[in-house]
């Protein structure tokens, strides 16, 4: 095993922040304006 941890470079870090944090912010936004967000997604994802 490798005695130096895994590195990120910063562009690395901000990816892997935002496929977190954008399928909470669409599904909050779709709550926020009325829709069921989750299953806005489900039928994306059908389709």
């Amino acid at each position: 095993m490798s005695k130096h941890p895994v590195r990120f470079t910063g562009f690395t870090r901000f990816f892997l922040v935002m496929l977190l944090v954008a399928p909470i912010a669409y599904i909050a936004a779709s709550y926020y304006n009325g829709e069921d967000g989750i299953q806005k997604i489900k039928q994306l994802l059908r389709a």
